[in-house]
């Protein structure tokens, strides 16, 4: 039984390292609609979209999808046999399978302890009106704020390497939720993570730093300074090894299947 991962041919900008870790951690990669039903494979999908949404009638493969995105209740896709969360809470009150999002130590081949900093906060985010305002209240505060690249822009590589800190700010106000791509890609940075508060941090509780949404820019600014600068390299490190080693993307997901 092989193991394999299916992308839409529509290409998500948000996706791009994810695709990558997919492919440095060895696995084969097909679209959704070259999927053979029929077959005993098991199949790893993600996002959800209207490519698929029908599903299968009575598969013989394991169909699994890999849900990194966020809805109201437990998508009902015709022959997926699982679904997948990596936001421990999410995954609770949907009633999917828990599955950390872990990286591939090739995603980042430098060495960002080496390179020096331009940046003291990057988002690596799409700009909604409450990251705006933070991001306006960081340069307030006389925080350097990296510029936003895309995953598509050659550019954003070498920004996380000149980068201190990613700050995360949810997308909405009503969900808190950890982002697991980009979890992802700070960890393979060796980047800290400086988060508004998630409802269920779970294993990150201690490997991330936690603020409530008025108080990140301030947070960040005394992160950032004096003797907490040092902290940071240790709690990198952790972050780190927590998943780029202890639950690195291959090891995650031969457990999960």
């Amino acid at each position: 039984m092989a193991i394999i991962f299916a992308r839409t041919r529509h290409k998500y900008a948000s996706y791009i390292d994810f695709w990558k870790v997919v492919e440095l951690s060895g696995y084969p990669v097909i679209y959704v609609d070259e999927i053979d039903p029929h077959s005993d494979n098991t199949y790893v999908i993600t996002p959800l979209n209207g490519e698929w949404q029908q599903g299968w009638k009575n598969p013989r493969a394991h169909i699994i999808l890999w849900d990194l995105e966020w809805r109201d209740n437990k998508p009902d896709i015709p022959g997926v046999a699982e679904v997948w969360a990596s936001d421990e809470g999410y995954a609770q009150r949907i009633g999917a399978k828990y599955v950390i999002l872990g990286p591939h130590p090739g995603l980042c081949i430098d060495d960002p302890t080496k390179v020096e900093k331009k940046y003291d906060v990057a988002m690596i985010a799409y700009m909604v009106w409450r990251r705006s305002i933070i991001e306006s209240k960081c340069i307030q505060e006389g925080l350097r704020v990296a510029p936003n690249y895309g995953a598509e822009d050659d550019r954003r590589r070498e920004m996380l390497l000149q980068s201190r800190l990613v700050l995360h700010v949810h997308q909405h106000e009503n969900i808190h939720t950890i982002s697991p791509t980009r979890w992802m890609t700070a960890a393979a940075y060796r980047l800290p993570i400086l988060s508004e508060n998630a409802d269920s941090p779970g294993e990150f509780v201690n490997t991330c730093m936690w603020a409530d949404y008025d108080q990140l820019p301030a947070m960040a600014k005394l992160i950032l300074s004096g003797h907490h600068a040092c902290d940071l390299n240790e709690l990198s490190a952790r972050f780190h090894k927590q998943l780029c080693v202890d639950n690195s993307f291959r090891k995650c997901v031969d457990n999960a299947t």
